[in-house]
């Protein structure tokens, strides 16, 4: 069985970027556009990891990852910040509040896929 990343970022061209990234990559993956959509989503099923823009509308991406944290189904799945916010302060913030990993967009589809690999020790080799 694949394992399944939520994706949310209101950038269409990202997320669909990211879908295929990860599509590629053996991964199942589901895109949502906001932060409210996610953590509905989240809750109803939650998946193996999650890849989560910071500036969205409804729910921008720290406090999702704080409200992912509080829930028991979703408190111990990874979850990858995936954003514009290329500051210090901004990296520190995230990891601090829960995130795994903050990449910095631009990035490699390659990079994200490595990160989501390793998170959930599911490398191609493992796969195959």
């Amino acid at each position: 069985m694949k394992p399944r990343v939520l994706v949310a970022d209101d950038d269409v061209d990202v997320a669909s970027l990211v879908k295929a990234a990860l599509q590629g990559g053996g991964f199942d993956v589901m895109t949502v556009a906001n932060g409210s959509d996610a953590l509905e989503q989240a809750l109803e099923q939650p998946p193996s990891a999650f890849v989560l823009d910071i500036m969205m509308p409804n729910l921008n991406g720290y406090e999702l990852v704080r409200r992912l944290k509080e829930e028991n189904a979703t408190q111990h799945v990874p979850i990858v910040l995936l954003s514009a916010r290329t500051g210090a302060l901004d990296r520190d913030y995230g990891l601090r509040i829960g995130a795994d990993v903050y990449i910095e967009k631009p990035f490699p589809p390659r990079k994200l896929l490595e990160t989501l690999w390793r998170l959930l020790d599911t490398g191609p080799e493992a796969r195959a």
